[in-house]
């Protein structure tokens, strides 16, 4: 029996090991990275759920495993207005670092409880993985460094266990998704190809034609067919990049920033949510040891979040728009410059940041 053990316990050991080895972080990079997710959630990403109690219950069918299974239909447009007001709340409390820890995961159980009702409209939309960083990073001890009221330190925390289990959910989510592509798309039919599919879906039917779209019309199927093949072949082999080494997977975050650079630019598709998510791996340590030496910087930060917070609040009232980046038709193609400049930045910060040398934890 014992021998059965170490041969289980061997393999895992070293999968697990190897993960650390290059996801490793300290607790002053994560606080970096909690100010950037803070502001992140209130600028451009602030999930929004009081248009659905305008949704008549006809159209209402939950998922089956959801909050949402046990309602009859969509409760009154009070609970997401109530909802949304408690979403906001936690987004301040995560960026201004008060219990960081309990209010992220209180964001955490307010998302999962709208998204459950919006999904009731039968389109399940690829958020989840945001929702699994912070459930991940609340475990980190992200909170216990430039923060208002810091979380204390419990033997909880396991700063490098949250972010490589963060990695090896987030290589699942790749995984699974190039295998099902590799299904439909490996093979030698050049009449045929999934990135022509989705490109003429688009830009024909979906009226994608901002950016270098116009351009694709040019591009000879064949092309579109080794795309096919570069995806499939990128989103398979992030495991592999994760157990190799840290520059291995930073090279692979890396190119998969480009990736949705060039969908972007193509397609008109932004994925800017995976932004965030890429983010979490870069080692900020040098940052902070730029930002805790210049309090008026962080309270420069801290100000712009309660402004930033008000100005939500106010439009959460207004019944506006449920991010402050332009959405409306008339404006999409500045929201996609917006996308496209952020991705620049990315790029570059991953270019900047990602291959230096990572920095030792710095003295409390």
């Amino acid at each position: 029996m014992s021998r059965l053990s170490n041969w289980v316990n061997k393999p895992n050991d070293w999968f697990w090991s190897r993960v650390v080895a290059s996801t490793r972080q300290t607790v002053q990079s994560v606080a970096i990275f909690r100010l950037l997710t803070g502001l992140f959630l209130l600028f451009f990403y602030t999930p929004g759920f009081q248009w659905i109690g305008q949704i008549p219950s006809a159209f209402y069918n939950p998922p089956l495993f959801s909050p949402a299974f046990f309602f009859q239909g969509f409760p009154p447009a009070e609970t997401f207005l109530v909802l949304d007001i408690l979403v906001l709340v936690s987004i301040l409390g995560i960026l201004l670092g008060v219990r960081a820890r309990l209010f992220t995961r209180l964001f955490v159980v307010f998302s999962v409880i709208g998204y459950s009702f919006q999904y009731s409209l039968g389109k399940i939309d690829h958020n989840i993985l945001l929702l699994v960083m912070l459930a991940c990073m609340s475990f980190s001890g992200w909170g216990t460094q430039l923060a208002l009221v810091p979380d204390k330190k419990k033997a909880s925390d396991s700063l490098q266990k949250s972010v490589a289990l963060l990695a090896v959910l987030l290589c699942f989510g790749f995984f699974t998704a190039g295998f099902e592509k590799a299904l439909n798309w490996l093979n030698v039919d050049l009449s045929r190809s999934g990135s022509a599919f989705w490109y003429q879906s688009g830009f024909y039917a979906m009226g994608r034609t901002h950016l270098l779209a116009p351009l694709g019309e040019k591009i000879p199927l064949f092309v579109f067919k080794l795309m096919d093949y570069c995806a499939v072949l990128f989103e398979l082999i992030p495991f592999v990049c994760l157990l190799l080494s840290r520059r291995a997977w930073i090279a692979w975050l890396s190119i998969a920033c480009i990736f949705h650079l060039v969908n972007l630019l193509l397609l008109n598709i932004p994925f800017f949510l995976q932004a965030i998510i890429y983010l979490a791996f870069l080692d900020y340590t040098r940052l902070y040891s730029f930002v805790s030496v210049r309090p008026k910087l962080i309270t420069s930060v801290f100000l712009i979040a309660g402004a930033g917070f008000f100005i939500r609040m106010y439009d959460l009232f207004m019944q506006q728009s449920s991010t402050i980046l332009f959405v409306s038709d008339q404006a999409i193609e500045v929201s996609l410059w917006i996308y496209l400049f952020g991705w620049i930045l990315i790029v570059i910060g991953f270019a900047k940041i990602g291959f230096s040398k990572p920095l030792n934890a710095l003295p409390k």
